[in-house]
Formats: structure tokens, C-alpha cells, sequence
């Protein structure tokens, strides 16, 4: 039994001088590759020059020009402005957008509500999105498409604006 714990002990020592020997001597052929990254999103490619520097290349794959492109072209855009003091309704305005934002500005203290309606829809398909009686410029967003109106009550003079977000 004595042999068998001396040759386990002698293969383990050997393994472990064997490991020190490959990782002194950089092992695998890991520094050929040093510049290969497994992001797909970037990739860099190094290429030497004639004069001795280096050079970078960013590649980026067809997936990020597809975000980066949907990105930079959805914006809010102006639907309409609505203004006044009192009670007032809009005339119904369609979003093609996923969302849509509406600004408000209650000029002065007062009453102001503001409700975002579904037109031809229920009585539940509402969304307010201001009620104050406090001077107040802000904004929300609504998370719907279709078509829709803005129903104002206020005592003092406001401003809302629509903007859908395509």
C-alpha cells in the first residue's frame, strides 16, 4: 500500500513541475492571438505597418448598425400644439409610434388637469397625465398607438404639446 501512495505522490510532483515548466514558457500559442476578442458587437483588427506601428480597425457587425440606426433615427415629433385656459377638448390626432410624450405647462397656480383620451373608445380609456394646482411645466408618456385627444379643465392659462416618438 505504501508503493502505491509513492507513485500517486511522485505523478502528482511530476504534473505540477510540468505545469510550472508550460506556464514559464507561455504555454499555448496565446500571445499570436492577444487582439482576438469574442464580443461579436466589436472586433479590432491590428495590422503593422511597414514604418513599424500599429494600426486599429473597428469593425462592427451588421446588428449594431441596425440598433445604432434605429436609435439615431426615432426622435419625438412634433403632432400638435393646444392651448388655452378653461375647459377644452383637442381634435382627435393619430400615433403611429410605440409612445408618445405630452408637454404641459400650467402658466400660473390654479387648477390644471389634463387627461389623454381614446377617441371613439370607453370611458376607461383614459390616461391622465396632469392634475395640480400648482404652477408646473413637465412632461409624460403615454404607452400607446391609435388615435386619441386631449381633454383639458383648468383655471388658469396652459400649453400642451403631442409628440409621437417614431
Amino acid at each position: 500500500m505504501g508503493k502505491i501512495f509513492k507513485w500517486i505522490g511522485i505523478i502528482v510532483v511530476a504534473f505540477i513541475v510540468l505545469g510550472v515548466i508550460i506556464g514559464a514558457t507561455g504555454g499555448g500559442d496565446n500571445s499570436s492571438n492577444s487582439n482576438n476578442n469574442n464580443n461579436t458587437s466589436n472586433t479590432a483588427n491590428t495590422t503593422d505597418s511597414t514604418d513599424g506601428t500599429s494600426n486599429t480597425e473597428e469593425e462592427e457587425s451588421p446588428e449594431d448598425d441596425n440598433e445604432a440606426e434605429n436609435q439615431q433615427e426615432k426622435s419625438y415629433v412634433k403632432v400638435f400644439e393646444l392651448s388655452g385656459s378653461g375647459a377644452k377638448k383637442s381634435e382627435p390626432f393619430t400615433i403611429t409610434g410605440d409612445r408618445f410624450r405630452v408637454k404641459y405647462n400650467c402658466k400660473e397656480a390654479g387648477v390644471c388637469s389634463g387627461y389623454v383620451r381614446k377617441a371613439g373608445g370607453s370611458a376607461l380609456d383614459v390616461d391622465l397625465f396632469v392634475n395640480t394646482t400648482e404652477q408646473i411645466e413637465d412632461e409624460s408618456i403615454v404607452y400607446k398607438n391609435g388615435e386619441f385627444y386631449i381633454d383639458m379643465n383648468a383655471t388658469v392659462p396652459w400649453t400642451v404639446i403631442v409628440e409621437d416618438y417614431k
